[in-house]
């Protein structure tokens, strides 16, 4: 279980911050990873994305590059399997992708706005 995020902020609840478990959790946790910058964290270089660089990138590269990126954030997912990455737009204000994973055996689509 962990504590249900919503724009940053800690969901409060009648017993204090609202839990969540499941997929939601696990969806929680991926976006985190995502969205949050590669190496922004000195006590956890490992933790985040190079999403936010895919504007630097060659266009003709990006869709390899997101897939690459995506994969190195979400590589301590053990139990997590990245089977497809859409890249839906980039520009310099942010890009936009659409994921597909599975997860023991479930399927889970995401959609992040980095």
């Amino acid at each position: 279980m962990e504590l249900k995020l919503l724009a940053g902020d800690y969901v409060p609840g009648a017993q204090g911050p609202e839990l969540i478990s499941g997929q939601e959790e696990l969806a929680q946790r991926v976006l985190m990873r995502l969205t949050a910058r590669r190496g922004a964290f000195p006590l956890l270089p490992e933790y985040g994305s190079r999403l936010y660089a895919l504007p630097q990138v060659k266009a003709s590269q990006r869709a390899l590059a997101a897939r690459q990126y995506a994969a190195e954030a979400l590589a301590e997912e053990t139990e997590l399997v990245l089977t497809d990455v859409e890249l839906l737009s980039v520009s310099e204000e942010g890009s936009e992708l659409r994921l597909w994973l599975e997860y023991q055996g479930q399927p889970l689509r995401l959609q992040v706005e980095i």
